[in-house]
């Protein structure tokens, strides 16, 4: 699967565990035309593409795109209705998944876990709203 992104990085931006990627993002929305829906499109296609099609490059797709939104710590405060609905979309797209997709794959640290443990770590604290439903999403999500 070809992604829409045309983002072009520096050497060092590609090496920053940790670190806040907003401008990745901002540069994706931008290859876009700075339409943040259209960057939800490429999220969602990504996930038809990997449940209903089958094909790996959409998982991976999919998967690179949740790590890029959850490391977005400056555009919380620029872009909450974005991350509002990147939520009710990744909420909606895990209820799309069979009952045993993440299951077996929760238990042992996979990339979701970890990745939205993140997200919500970044979350915490910064917006009541985005907080809020943050934590019904982890509740509903992962049965805690």
């Amino acid at each position: 699967m070809e992604s829409a992104c045309c983002c072009h990085f520096t050497e060092e931006s590609k090496y920053r565990p940790g670190i806040d990627n907003s401008d990745r993002l901002d540069l994706l929305a931008k290859s876009l035309g700075n339409n943040y829906n259209e960057v939800l499109a490429e999220f969602q296609y990504a996930f038809v593409v990997f449940l209903i099609g089958q094909v790996y490059d959409g998982y991976d797709q999919w998967k690179r795109l949740i790590h890029l939104f959850s490391s977005c710590r400056a555009a919380l405060v620029t872009h909450e209705k974005f991350f509002l609905e990147y939520l009710m979309t990744l909420f909606f797209q895990i209820k799309q998944c069979p009952d045993d997709f993440f299951v077996d794959v929760l238990s042992k640290d996979n990339f979701l876990s970890t990745t939205l443990a993140w997200f919500f770590a970044n979350v915490e604290g910064w917006f009541f709203i985005l907080n809020f439903v943050g934590n019904r999403f982890w509740i509903d999500i992962f049965h805690i």
